[in-house]
């Protein structure tokens, strides 16, 4: 009887507080939209943040890749990885090389007459001709690009990687910077494709000297032999002599074909095209910022103001009840 007694004592609280919030749903009412000014008033003195897009798909090709082909041969990150794609992807996006593509330079900036820099844009103050602070302030922007502003991700659905930027308060500049990255990322990975491609050239090059001067040896060996013993096929042990420098020639002569053709490879692809990088869309200024989110601002605050009015009915009831 007593068990009985405890639980129909919350279920009457909670029925009472029900029916006292109901009598004064004018409170209730008028704390929620109080709540809900606040939450309006806040997302419109907040800085607003754009987020600009580029969708790009890799080519998958090994020989354009470079310096990224080269490190999907490794076993666990081949090229169809997504997620080495990704990790490997990300991780040149924000380095030094890249960002500097951004940090370097001005930009048009709304509500700005004159071009700015991005120290400008995020509030870092750089002081220009101070070598120690201006490293200083180049590390904390560094940072602030790489934490947030910055970021590549996956489409796990279609597998191409999609490249975003969120700059505050103008949308074009988001979108001028993403586009500025993918331009800056595709030509780092041409240079060290074309790098590698240039050593691998210098050294094909120098062992086709090298194959030439022992084919040409093994020819004149061979020559030598056949001149100084006209009749060595009427002697077994001339003869198996004669058979073993014709194939040390023939050897080296087929080294000496495979690699000119590796020569002429290279060549050829330290010319051509070397794009790594197929841009699906490009960048265009976003229409509406992600942040402040003022459907989930309101919502939490429309929460807030029903448990604020709660409270009040409730300290209300328990005032008089007594208990206060």
């Amino acid at each position: 009887m007593q068990e009985n007694d405890r639980d129909r004592v919350p279920t009457t609280a909670i029925l009472q507080l029900v029916r006292e919030a109901t009598r004064r749903w004018k409170l209730v009412v008028a704390v929620v939209a109080g709540c809900l000014a606040l939450a309006a008033l806040l997302s419109l003195l907040m800085t607003p943040v754009y987020e600009a897009t580029v969708t790009v798909l890799p080519r998958s090709d090994g020989a354009r890749l470079g310096l990224l082909g080269s490190l999907f041969e490794v076993p666990g990150l081949s090229a169809g990885s997504g997620a080495g794609n990704e990790m490997l992807y990300a991780k040149i996006l924000v380095s030094d090389d890249v960002l500097s593509s951004v940090i370097d330079r001005t930009w048009s900036y709304r509500g700005s007459p004159a071009p700015v820099t991005l120290y400008e844009v995020f509030g870092i103050d750089r002081r220009p001709g101070d070598a120690g602070h201006e490293g200083r302030a180049r590390a904390k922007l560094t940072a602030k690009l790489r934490d947030g502003v910055v970021g590549m991700v996956r489409d796990k659905a279609t597998g191409f990687m999609i490249v975003r930027v969120r700059a505050p308060r103008d949308p074009a500049l988001a979108a001028d910077m993403a586009n500025a990255l993918v331009d800056r990322l595709d030509r780092f990975n041409i240079g060290a494709s074309t790098s590698k491609a240039g050593r691998q050239l210098r050294f094909l090059e120098e062992r086709l000297t090298a194959v030439r001067e022992e084919l040409s040896a093994a020819e004149d060996a061979l020559v030598e032999f056949v001149e100084s013993n006209r009749a060595f096929r009427d002697s077994p042990l001339l003869n198996q002599r004669y058979q073993r420098l014709q194939r040390e020639a023939e050897a080296t002569n087929a080294v000496w074909v495979e690699l000119r053709r590796q020569v002429e490879l290279t060549r050829l692809e330290e010319q051509r095209d070397l794009t790594t990088l197929d841009v699906l869309d490009r960048a265009a200024a976003p229409l509406d910022p992600i942040m402040p989110d003022l459907e989930l601002n309101l919502l939490v605050a429309t929460c807030l103001g029903f448990v604020i009015a709660l409270g009040i009915v409730e300290g209300s009831l328990l005032r008089r009840s007594g208990a206060l």
